[in-house]
């Protein structure tokens, strides 16, 4: 007998002894690897192979798999997929704690500590017309897969009854939240409505908790797993349904290699196990809505998108108090006067951009990377929002010797600074990473706004949960440096920002200041026209064959040499030509350097990733992503 074992650098074949004869897909065994030894997952078991010269393996390191058969397939479909090996997307299915006690042959955890909250005998639902679709429940009911786009707010109603729904044939769901803040209201709610059979499992767990979660759900010890990426690889034994609620959250998309969206990674789980998914948002993602209009999906209006809140926009070249329009103090004092609290939101961290000597103009730039240096007030420092990279705020200019700097371009320290300068007396939290560094901060943080608070001020977090009721107005400081983004995105994250930003409170006023009132996005933003948005933008991107009528690949080459860089891409750019595809490059990317290497790369068009992966070969020397969401 043979087995196809999936390492990191690939699969291979390797002798299966007698005492191994047991061995079948999903199992972890230790095999020789050029002059080492590696753990790797058996995905495939074969009585023959046309491999000469196969090596044995070493040892198996469990007496049950570990990984059901839908999950090694799912990590086939996303390596063929994502142009990544099976062993590096089959890590991802394993928390850092499991891998390690398995490789060092130890059980993945002492069975008293294994949580068990089974719902036996639970009655099934009877769904309500107006919770839960007739297709949606006879997707669940029938086993059988289908994708289904849920389009406007008050969702939660429809995952509530479709989760209720799935328990009561006994299976088990999966709810997936972009954010992991984002997940405390939600395994409130449904706590109240299942009991304890909900696991919450995301990547800021300590290790050892998470490894217990997961050998739990992996037992069918849960009914519910809430979470946020690594979520879906949720290894239930009887999986039932897929929900993703904003699943145009750029959040979903890994920042790592094999770079994968969460959001297509659970449509490929729900096919190969036959089960529904609902992808839920109030702005959905082209892509999705592409796929509905093809009927490939099967859009679902929620019934509830009527409330519409007034949006008034302040053009700031009229304006001369600085980050704050005269008009968002004023209602910012009248909001307060009336004991309600404000969300103030600003897309940046930090004091200040960047810091400039009057003088000659000198402005500091971070030595590993190409960009400026934000400046900090407190401490006095500049720093790289990068590569971490701090050092002490001059005070004399290195390039004249002038003493009189300014500091354009204001973040959240600063507007911090001005609110406690405007509104004395007031309650003022600030939300951003660099003073809130985990969940468990944020979650404290942002009690301590809806039971003491006035002003909550910070970066995206603040637009991106639900605000109490006591919320009236909400002021986008600048929505400009995010539509000066050189990507085509840049109109459907600004309108999708803001559409959240206007589902995330119940009443009263948006005020959004920008240098540039006449883009139009903002007219359909006043409108609520998603619709609308979406069919102008469409024909603009389908003229240059962009994403969703295509598939963009960015291939990226990166060293610590310039030359070395530049010449790698040629060498692909040459090979791109050969094979006939279109692209653009090979340039230096907008951000021509982080972390000390240089950075080269190209956009390739295609119709299907995979045919690309099949037909060409790339070198190891660069690195590949399917589907990127930045382009810096």
């Amino acid at each position: 007998m043979y087995a196809e074992v999936a390492l990191a650098q690939g699969n291979f074949v390797y002798f299966l002894g007698d005492e191994f004869g047991w061995i079948s897909p999903g199992c972890p065994v230790l095999v020789p690897f050029r002059n080492s030894t590696r753990m790797g997952i058996v995905v495939k078991v074969m009585a023959t192979t046309t491999v000469e010269k196969v090596k044995s393996v070493k040892a198996a390191l469990s007496e049950e798999p570990i990984l059901g058969r839908g999950l090694i397939s799912l990590s086939s479909i996303m390596a063929e997929y994502y142009g990544a090996s099976q062993g590096k997307c089959i890590k991802l299915m394993l928390p850092p704690w499991v891998r390690e006690r398995i490789k060092n042959g130890k059980p993945l955890v002492y069975e008293s500590r294994v949580p068990d909250h089974r719902q036996a005998g639970k009655e099934p639902f009877e769904p309500k017309e107006q919770k839960l679709h007739p297709e949606v429940q006879n997707a669940i009911s029938s086993h059988r897969f289908k994708t289904f786009l849920l389009f406007g707010e008050g969702r939660m109603d429809t995952y509530l009854a479709s989760i209720e729904c799935t328990l009561g044939e006994g299976r088990e769901a999966i709810f997936l939240q972009s954010e992991i803040a984002l997940t405390f209201g939600v395994v409130e709610k449904m706590r109240s409505k299942f009991g304890d059979c909900i696991a919450v499992l995301h990547s800021k767990l300590r290790q050892k908790e998470r490894a217990i979660l997961w050998e739990g759900i992996r037992r069918g010890n849960f009914g519910v797993c809430v979470g946020s990426m690594s979520a879906v690889f949720a290894p239930f034994p009887n999986l039932g349904l897929i929900i993703v609620d904003r699943e145009d959250s750029d959040a979903y998309k890994a920042e790592q290699h094999p770079w994968h969206n969460v959001r297509d990674v659970a449509v490929m789980r729900a096919k190969i196990d036959k089960i529904p998914c609902i992808l839920g948002s109030s702005t959905p993602s082209f892509e999705s809505f592409y796929n509905a209009k093809r009927d490939k999906y099967e859009l679902l209006h929620t019934g509830k998108t009527g409330r519409t809140l007034p949006v008034t926009i302040v053009d700031m070249h009229k304006e001369k108090t600085g980050a704050l329009s005269r008009y968002l103090m004023k209602r910012t004092r009248e909001t307060l006067d009336r004991g309600e609290k404000v969300v103030l939101f600003l897309p940046r961290k930090g004091y200040s951009q960047f810091c400039m000597c009057l003088d000659c103009g000198w402005i500091p730039y971070c030595p590993r990377c190409s960009v400026t240096l934000n400046y900090y007030k407190k401490g006095h420092k500049l720093k790289c929002h990068y590569c971490g990279y701090e050092r002490p705020a001059p005070t004399m200019c290195e390039n004249c010797g002038g003493i009189r700097f300014a500091y354009p371009g204001g973040g959240t320290e600063r507007l911090e600074m001005t609110i406690k300068s405007a509104f004395r007396g007031a309650r003022i939290i600030r939300m951003d990473k660099d003073i809130l560094r985990t969940p468990a901060e944020c979650e404290r943080a942002y009690r301590d706004f809806k039971e003491n608070g006035d002003i909550l001020l910070g970066t995206q977090f603040v637009i991106r949960v639900p605000q109490p009721e006591s919320v009236t107005l909400v002021g986008m400081i600048s929505c400009d440096p995010i539509l000066s983004f050189p990507d085509f995105r840049t109109s459907e994250r600004v309108f999708s920002q803001i559409m959240k930003t206007k589902e995330m409170i119940k009443k009263g006023e948006i005020v959004l200041q920008t240098y540039n009132p006449q883009n139009p996005t903002f007219n359909y933003i006043k409108n609520d026209d998603y619709v609308s948005f979406y069919s102008e933008e469409f024909k603009k991107r389908r003229r240059f064959k962009l994403p969703p009528s295509s598939h963009l690949i960015r291939i990226l080459s990166t060293s610590t040499e310039k030359e070395k860089a530049r010449e790698f891409i040629n060498g692909v750019a040459e090979e791109l030509r050969k094979c006939g595809y279109q692209f653009l490059g090979a340039s230096p990317c907008p951000i021509e350097r982080i972390k000390g290497r240089w950075r080269y790369h190209i956009l390739v068009k295609v119709s299907d990733p995979r045919k690309f992966f099949h037909n060409t070969s790339l070198p190891r020397a660069v690195s590949v992503e399917v589907d990127p969401r930045d382009m810096m």
